[in-house]
């Protein structure tokens, strides 16, 4: 799960603000919302004001171990190209929401 658009509290400390990051990649054991602000506080040493989570088809790609967090340097691009997608290639696009939505079969 990736957490993204990180609004951290730095008490309008913009040198700060330009450090910390914007996305984050969350370890697999954390799932809840809840839990996820705890951790990004914890890790990263500041309280944040809230966070979005990425999107379902990065999360299944993670999941599957199509895609591994360590090479995700811009969640953004990632949304960005499946938006393309999305636009040039609908059913492409609808045949990868569909494989996301279902179980790998054995």
């Amino acid at each position: 799960m990736i957490a993204k658009n990180i609004k951290w509290d730095t008490d309008g400390n913009s040198e700060l603000l330009d450090i910390l990051p914007k996305e984050v990649v969350i370890p697999n054991s954390i799932t809840d919302e809840d839990e996820i602000s705890d951790w990004l506080s914890d890790e990263y040493s500041f309280c944040h004001l809230g966070f979005d989570i990425a999107s379902d088809f990065t999360n299944w790609l993670i999941e599957t171990g199509y895609l591994d967090p360590e090479d995700i340097y811009d969640v953004m691009e990632i949304i960005q190209d499946l938006d393309k997608v999305k636009k040039v290639a609908p059913k492409f696009y609808n045949l990868l929401m569909c494989m996301c939505n279902s179980k790998e079969r054995v």
